[in-house]
């Protein structure tokens, strides 16, 4: 598969700024957990104008064009063979304030787009303070919501936001397709290549931490030398951070 390459001058036009943690940040880290929007078995968009991309394209037009995205949080323990989160690639985001926060769920919202292309639910909408941010994350998978199991993952939809970095959970991803053989596989230096600037946080899920590395330039590929990965804890992942 050919991987579409984005023009220089669109690669950058998103600042990088100095992280001051806002409250937002500072209750997913109370809570031991990030926010992930993914790229996965389930496009987490709802239309045909992201649908279009591979599952790396839509990381990339999400980065870029920072449209209304549907997230989940991962917190310690979590897995996608479990349907904590929806895909192995994803952007860690920070909402930034809490009235950028246009849904939150403790399950699936069912969200989709209105023709502004705002997203909306019949069970979450506008449910953006801080307590119902709390009890998506705090309730998630509770039975009595919606569901006779529970979902498995929560929902949590934002505008506005900022990007902390790539997540992964794994440096080889697999994407699930309708097309044979099922699905389609891409290395995580591909998408190095295509947006150096973020740094990689690799989940590494029995420890409940991520990994974070760095892509250089000069290698064509994330430096997997022990003296340049870093161990942040979950709940450090919004500390001492640039945002993108």
């Amino acid at each position: 598969m050919i991987l579409r390459r984005w023009p220089r001058k669109q690669q950058r036009n998103r600042s990088m700024s100095q992280n001051t943690k806002s409250e937002v940040a500072q209750l997913f880290s109370k809570h031991g957990a990030v926010l992930v929007h993914c790229s996965g078995e389930v496009k987490g968009t709802g239309n045909d104008e992201t649908n279009n991309h591979t599952p790396i394209g839509r990381i990339v037009n999400a980065f870029e064009t920072r449209p209304d995205v549907c997230c989940s949080t991962v917190q310690r323990g979590d897995q996608l063979k479990r349907k904590n989160y929806y895909g192995p690639l994803g952007l860690i985001i920070d909402p930034v304030e809490f009235g950028n926060i246009t849904v939150s769920w403790p399950g699936d919202a069912g969200t989709s787009l209105d023709p502004s292309k705002k997203r909306i639910s019949t069970r979450g909408f506008g449910c953006n303070t801080s307590a119902d941010v709390s009890r998506a994350i705090t309730e998630r998978g509770c039975p009595q919501l919606d569901e006779i199991n529970g979902d498995p993952y929560n929902e949590i939809c934002c505008v506005n936001f900022k990007v902390v970095g790539l997540f992964a959970d794994g440096l080889s991803l697999e994407f699930a397709t309708d097309k044979w053989p099922g699905y389609v596989r891409h290395e995580i230096d591909e998408v190095g290549s295509i947006l150096p600037e973020l740094p990689l946080f690799l989940w590494a899920t029995q420890e409940g931490c991520f990994l974070r590395l760095r892509f250089d330039p000069s290698m064509g590929r994330y430096d997997r030398n022990a003296e340049a990965v870093s161990k942040v804890p979950i709940g450090e992942v919004y500390d001492s951070c640039c945002l993108f």
